[in-house]
């Protein structure tokens, strides 16, 4: 049933499952994870630049040397805002900046951090 590995399968069920722990009491309209969202999005950001630093000779075979640097900086940047919204967010907690931080670290999550760099054929 789940094929040769469970890894597509808990890339589907995992943040499903977060979204839905996290997703009720965002609902609800309190501030949530003011604690959580610090120590996530470190442990992420920390295993992002761990995953391109790994990465990096197949980036720069499959993708050319303009694409990484491309990648690396939008995850900067991914980073940088991330950060700099808890820190408002620890500082002064609502509704708005909690759902904001939540956002940001999923179209972070889905769009740039550990990117495919495989050959495509």
């Amino acid at each position: 049933m789940f094929g040769k590995s469970l890894g597509p399968w808990l890339a589907i069920v995992l943040p499903t499952v977060g979204f839905l722990v996290v997703g009720g009491r965002l609902r609800a309209g309190t501030p949530v994870g003011i604690r959580m969202a610090p120590i996530v999005v470190v442990i992420l950001a920390a295993l992002d630049v761990l995953f391109l630093f790994h990465a990096w000779p197949f980036l720069l075979k499959h993708q050319g040397e303009e694409h990484a640097r491309v990648v690396v900086a939008i995850n900067e940047a991914f980073i940088g805002m991330l950060l700099i919204l808890i820190a408002r967010l620890w500082r002064e907690p609502t509704y708005a900046r909690s759902v904001l931080v939540y956002w940001l670290t999923a179209l972070w999550l889905v769009w740039y951090a550990f990117p495919w760099f495989g050959e495509i054929a």
